[in-house]
């Protein structure tokens, strides 16, 4: 197994009341499987994407990611972790309006390895995703299809294990 989910609970204090986001998920995710999760805005998916990466604890239950037990590294550990292994396409994109796409790009890595070196990937990424005309553009300069394949090439700068996508489209 890839990604095994064991009983994971997690809720979130409002004022007085204690809102309950996940009650007891289980599932597994075998090498090569597709996992999509639908609901309605508001039914926990942001919240289990986030504690399924360790940017937030679960309550209770355990979270293996392949050989890492994510529900109990601290919190260094899980973000070498996700720096690691894991690659982020978010529905709004979090591109940094104020850098052109090649240095979205490289964003990442920037404070982990030279910058030359993360240069050289990121071309490459925004190469094979027809993005190199486009690479000394800032965001607001270009279309939201090319917003989002540079969201894409961030998220595989890394050469991520796994990789989740961020989406609010209801089915």
């Amino acid at each position: 197994m890839l990604i095994k989910i064991k009983n994971v609970t997690k809720s979130y204090q409002l004022n007085k009341e204690k809102v309950h986001v996940l009650r007891g998920i289980d599932f597994e995710v075998a090498s090569g499987d597709w996992l999509t999760i639908t609901g309605p805005s508001g039914s926990g998916k942001t919240t289990l994407l986030k504690v399924l990466s360790g940017i937030e604890q679960p309550d209770e239950g355990s979270i293996m990611i392949g050989d890492f037990h994510i529900s109990e590294g601290s919190e260094e550990e899980r973000r070498n972790f996700r720096r690691d292994n894991i690659g982020y396409i978010f529905q709004d994109f979090q591109l940094f309006e104020q850098f052109n796409l090649l240095l979205n790009v490289m964003i990442p890595l920037l404070p982990y390895e030279k910058k030359e070196q993360i240069e050289k990937k990121a071309k490459e990424i925004l190469a094979n995703v027809n993005l190199s005309h486009r690479e000394k553009h800032r965001p607001a300069m270009v279309s939201g299809g090319e917003k989002q394949r540079t969201a894409i090439a961030r998220s595989l700068i890394n050469r991520p294990t796994y990789c989740f996508v961020m989406s609010q489209q209801e089915i």
